[in-house]
């Protein structure tokens, strides 16, 4: 009886009250988002609201956005998050460095 009244308490102090207090959690900031790189999934019009994609420390998210400079960002494009305004990502088209000299 003894030998499982010690296996109980040290399971319970080295397995179960830990993982009681460990914290573990998806969630961000959507100041977290800013200079994130993302992938346009619902065209964001020059004057209008689309969706981006970024992805997160919890995964993978959504988010509306508009274009900063009032111009058309198709679907597919990658773009980069300048700024967050009353919960919209403001995002710019993203040029990857190695496609500047492939015109």
């Amino acid at each position: 009886m003894t030998a499982a009244m010690l296996s109980f308490f040290l399971l319970y102090a080295f397995y179960v009250r830990p993982t009681k207090t460990a914290e573990n959690s998806a969630g961000f900031r959507l100041d977290d988002l800013k200079g994130k790189i993302g992938e346009v999934t619902v065209t964001i019009p020059a004057r209008g609201y689309g969706e981006v994609m970024v992805l997160t420390s919890g995964g993978h998210t959504n988010q509306i956005a508009a274009s900063v400079n009032k111009v058309e960002i198709p679907r597919g494009s990658t773009v980069i998050v300048l700024d967050i305004q009353d919960h919209i990502l403001l995002v710019s088209m993203h040029h990857h460095p190695e496609e500047e000299g492939t015109s």
